[in-house]
């Protein structure tokens, strides 16, 4: 199962990236120390500087298909 996680800098820039559970719990864990990470993504490999971040927000919801519903 992949999630969305949204990482927010300072003057609005947000980074959207879709990474697999495990990544993602990894990510989240690693915001308190701060620093460069390098993530591996859906979207291609990144290096993302928590200590920058203002925010990250890791998508509850699992992915869907289809159209509207909850």
């Amino acid at each position: 199962m992949s999630r969305q996680i949204e990482i927010g800098y300072e003057g609005g820039i947000i980074v959207r990236l879709t990474l697999d559970e495990a990544t993602a719990e990894t990510l989240l864990g690693a915001v308190e120390g701060g620093g460069w990470h390098r993530v591996d993504a859906a979207e291609g490999t990144h290096a993302v500087n928590l200590e920058q971040a203002v925010y990250v927000r890791l998508e509850d919801k699992p992915d869907r298909i289809g159209f509207g519903g909850s």
